[in-house]
């Protein structure tokens, strides 16, 4: 058993940091929250990230749920902001 990560950085439309927003995922093509982690070992299972104050995430996937081929879909949202989604990330 080893983890990957899914890490970003969410930008508004003038390239500041977006701090605080939440990115929620799912397995492609599905509405299934899939079993992601806080840490790259041991940490606590997580449904969604929040950005820093420089607007990064990061979530760990384990491979022996989620293969490294495995697309999920993002969506990205906070208060005041349109949400926005990413469809087929890999």
């Amino acid at each position: 058993m080893s983890r990957y990560s899914l890490f970003g950085t969410i930008q508004d439309g003038n390239g500041a940091a977006v701090s605080g927003a939440t990115i929620s995922f799912a397995l492609a093509d599905t509405a299934t929250t899939p079993t992601l982690y806080s840490a790259k070992t041991s940490g606590t299972v997580v449904t969604s990230a929040t950005t820093d104050s420089k607007g990064y995430w990061i979530v760990y996937v384990d491979d022996s749920d989620y293969p490294l081929v495995t697309l999920f879909d993002i969506t990205v949202s906070k208060t005041g902001h349109v949400s926005q989604s990413y469809p087929d990330v890999w």
